[in-house]
C-alpha cells in the first residue's frame, strides 16, 4: 500500500469497527452502497482503505467484478463514534479537538 506499508497497521484499519457505514439504496433501478465515512478516521486511513479495496477489485475475476455493487460516497458521515479501543495513529485530530471541546 502506498499510504501503509505496515500490514499490521493495515490489517487494524480492515477491521469492522474501522470500516465506514453502507447503505444499500435504489438509484435509477439499480442497487448500490451508499458510504458513509467515519469522521474521526483520518484521510490517510481512507486512502489507503480505498488503494486496497481498489486493488483487491482488481484482482477479481471480470465476471465477479460485474456483480459487486457500485458504491457512491456520501456527503453525509457516519454518526458513530470511534471505539475506546481505537489507537491514535487512526484518530482525525481536529475532530478530536472539536468533540472534546464541546
Amino acid at each position: 500500500m502506498a499510504e501503509y506499508d505496515d500490514e499490521e497497521k493495515l490489517a487494524q484499519l480492515m477491521k469492522p469497527e474501522y470500516m465506514s457505514l453502507e447503505e444499500s439504496i435504489m438509484k435509477d433501478g439499480e442497487p448500490i452502497f451508499r458510504v458513509r465515512r467515519l469522521p474521526w478516521l483520518k484521510e490517510k486511513c481512507n486512502k489507503a482503505k480505498d488503494t486496497f479495496e481498489k486493488k483487491y477489485s482488481d484482482s477479481l475475476p471480470a465476471n465477479l467484478r460485474k456483480l459487486k455493487r457500485k458504491r457512491v460516497l456520501s456527503a453525509e458521515p457516519s454518526e458513530r463514534k470511534p471505539p475506546q479501543s481505537a489507537p491514535g495513529w487512526m484518530l482525525n485530530k481536529t475532530w478530536c479537538d472539536n468533540v472534546n471541546s464541546h
